[in-house]
Formats: structure tokens, C-alpha cells, sequence
């Protein structure tokens, strides 16, 4: 027989300085409970300029999403992965200093697009995203930003305030009805 000890992950003391974002009311909600929602921070322009460009992706022949959830990141085609790397980099860019201290952050490599077709075999399970980064010295931020309006239909996001790392508790979601212009900014707690 074997036994294997019971190990806590003890909480980590977080280190929120400097501030990431502009407004202090802000700042502390997001320390406080690991997410904060800006509301109408990106404009029509600016959206269609994003779902156009989504598009154009979709149209490549090396984008083959049909039936499951999928990060574009993880596309086969490394020009396809460039080319959306470097065009969200950019656009965050322009979003992010609207909210944040750019001085105090680092967009790194950009992002990408998750796609989730509607039906049963397009599923992305709980989980905590991961920020590589030493979080006793920083922090990393995530954010969602929806090209639909967000309906239970379509798969709302869903956030867990207030997670210490090792543990997912209480799930919320970003309630239907989310607003395009609305984006959702996740750190761990």
C-alpha cells in the first residue's frame, strides 16, 4: 500500500506594483478580486477593424476550425500565427493605453484568437490561464475581448473571483447581453 502525503499549495503574496491600471478604483477591485470588466472602451471602428481582420483569416487555407473550440495560436501555419500575433499586438497597443499604464507593462508577443463554433463538440473545459512570469516580483494580465455579443447560446466566459492559485471555487459569468465594447481583464489571484 502507498500513501501519498497531502500537499497545501499555500498562497503566494502578490506583488501588484506598480500599478497596471489608470484609475485606482480600478486597480484595487482587480487585486481584490483577480478580474475587473471595462466597460465601452473600444469603439465600432475599431471592432469591425478586428472582425474584418478576423475574416481574412478565415478565408486563409490554413484555417481549418469547424466543429471545436480552438486557439489560433495553436494553428499549424506559423506565417497564419505571425500575421495574428502581429496584428492584435497592434491593436492592443492603441486599446490598452486607454486603461493602463503602458509604461508599467509589457504587451509581449501580442495574443490571438480563440474561436468557439457553436454545437456540443465545441467545449473549452474550466481552467486557470497561466502567466509565465514570477508573480512574487509581477504580474500578468489577460484579456478577453468578445466580436459577438455574448448570449448562454454562444458560451460566455466564465471567472472564478477571488481564486487563490491551485483551486478553482465560484464561477460567474460575463452575463448575456455583455456588449461588444465591454472588455474582460483577468490576472490570478
Amino acid at each position: 500500500m502507498f500513501f501519498i502525503k497531502k500537499h497545501t499549495i499555500k498562497p503566494v503574496q502578490r506583488n501588484f506594483t506598480p500599478a497596471y491600471f489608470l484609475d485606482s478604483a480600478t486597480q484595487d477591485f482587480f487585486e481584490e478580486n483577480g478580474y475587473v470588466v471595462i466597460k465601452d472602451i473600444i469603439n465600432e471602428d475599431e471592432l469591425n477593424e478586428a472582425r474584418t481582420f478576423f475574416e481574412k483569416i478565415k478565408s486563409l487555407p490554413s484555417y481549418k476550425v469547424d466543429k471545436k473550440f480552438e486557439s489560433a495560436g495553436n494553428f499549424e501555419c506559423k506565417q497564419t500565427q505571425t500575421l495574428i500575433f502581429e496584428f492584435i499586438k497592434k491593436f492592443m497597443s492603441a486599446v490598452a493605453a486607454r486603461f493602463s499604464n503602458t509604461s508599467n507593462c509589457d504587451l509581449g508577443d501580442g495574443g490571438t484568437f480563440f474561436i468557439k463554433p457553436p454545437g456540443k463538440d465545441s467545449v473549452l473545459h474550466p481552467h486557470q490561464d497561466s502567466a509565465v512570469i514570477d508573480e512574487t516580483v509581477g504580474y500578468g494580465v489577460f484579456i478577453w475581448i468578445p466580436l459577438c455579443n455574448i448570449t448562454m447560446e454562444n458560451g460566455p466566459c466564465m471567472y472564478c473571483p477571488k481564486v487563490i492559485c491551485g483551486g478553482i471555487f465560484i464561477g460567474h459569468s460575463i452575463s448575456p447581453g455583455h456588449s461588444v465594447s465591454n472588455i474582460c481583464i483577468f490576472g490570478k489571484k
